[in-house]
């Protein structure tokens, strides 16, 4: 039987198939950066499941692949990935030095006015905002407002997440008119670019409904946090987070209404999901027990209030730095009420009758 010859490429494929081998071969530079890549690509993946130690990790084996590589893209968003992980699990003096990484690789890579290099400093203002250096947070989002929304724009963040973020900022501030209008701005903004149903517009709605509360437009604010709320629940495994925050500030709501009873009930479900999160040990954690010591000493349970406010307090000096305005305010609550509780002690206590007196000698 005649020996049948296996089929042969045509000549151009075999020459473009051997040219492609022999001169792309990659250098270990090359093999490492795809190898970072993918790990980063993992980290996500983990962070977005809720697994931070497995994506903190990946983050960090992406990292050593890249230190035989010149900086780059991939530099960028391994160290920006980093550095907001850091960030939401409240560990801020890590961030700060992985996003400041980043920004050094965005810089030397892309150049100042690049999106890549703009997002990372919305990133960094963020954080800003987080440890209450204000001011240098709103320097760098007005910077940001200012290239989104000028003529030659191209690619710059979407501006409806600076507006979100200006928002955010005036809230902590305490400049409840201005947040409000940052707020509203990006609400709409984002239901122009995504639909009303997008979870970016849910976000939204939440901090929106907080600056309300504060401005005491109640039945808006409960109508933003259910719609919010029904938007997280359709995805739940990824909005955990943002489903403890709707919850914590609709618990804020009732309080601010007087329904005491509904506000611990939601503070309570906040809590449990915080802390299934993140540990015990949060700052998010501390900012609802906060809020619960202030509920408990308003029904009476000072003995519950001091519980709550010792742990938040204990908390917020382990993460945030001493003039933070969270910490300080705490601190002064605490010593409000143990002070109340002090001058109760000393009062001179009710007169017994004999039948009491004799009970409490036995």
């Amino acid at each position: 039987m005649p020996k049948v010859a296996a089929p042969r490429l045509p000549a151009a494929w075999s020459h473009r198939a051997e040219s492609k081998r022999i001169t792309t071969k990659p250098s270990f530079a090359t093999v490492a950066e795809r190898k970072a890549e993918n790990l980063r690509r993992c980290a996500d993946r983990a962070w977005e499941g809720g697994q931070f130690a497995k994506a903190e990790a990946f983050y960090n084996r992406s990292i050593g692949e890249l230190k035989i590589c010149v900086a780059g893209s991939c530099h960028v968003r391994t160290y920006s990935g980093l550095g907001n992980l850091y960030r939401f699990l409240g560990r801020y003096r890590g961030a700060e030095l992985s996003l400041r990484t980043a920004l050094r690789a965005a810089l030397g890579t892309f150049g100042d006015r690049a999106q890549e290099t703009c997002a990372v400093r919305n990133d960094l203002a963020v954080l800003f905002k987080y440890t209450g250096r204000f001011r240098e947070a709103a320097a760098i989002f007005h910077r940001l407002l200012k290239l989104s929304t000028s003529p030659r724009a191209v690619e710059f963040l979407e501006v409806a997440t600076i507006y979100h973020n200006l928002g955010g900022l005036e809230h902590a501030r305490g400049s409840f008119e201005r947040a409000e209008r940052f707020a509203r701005q990006a609400i709409e903004l984002r239901k122009q670019s995504h639909g009303p149903n997008h979870h970016a517009v849910a976000e939204d709605a939440v901090a929106l409904g907080a600056i309300l509360v504060e401005r005491g437009k109640y039945p808006e604010a409960e109508r933003l946090y259910k719609m919010a709320l029904r938007t997280f629940r359709r995805k739940i495994g990824s909005h955990r987070y943002n489903i403890a925050v709707a919850l914590n500030n609709l618990a804020a709501l009732h309080q601010a209404r007087g329904e005491l009873a509904t506000a611990k009930r939601f503070y309570m479900k906040a809590l449990a999901l915080k802390t299934q999160l993140f540990g015990r040990k949060h700052v998010d954690v501390a900012l609802t027990l906060n809020n619960l010591a202030v509920l408990q000493k308003t029904r009476g349970e000072w003995t519950a209030a001091i519980s709550y406010y010792k742990e938040a307090r204990a908390i917020f000096e382990a993460v945030l730095p001493p003039d933070h305005p969270k910490l300080i305010k705490c601190r002064a609550n605490l010593a409000k009420l143990l002070h109340e509780q002090a001058l109760r002690n000393i009062r001179p206590p009710a007169r017994k009758d004999k039948k009491e007196r004799a009970c409490a000698m036995r």
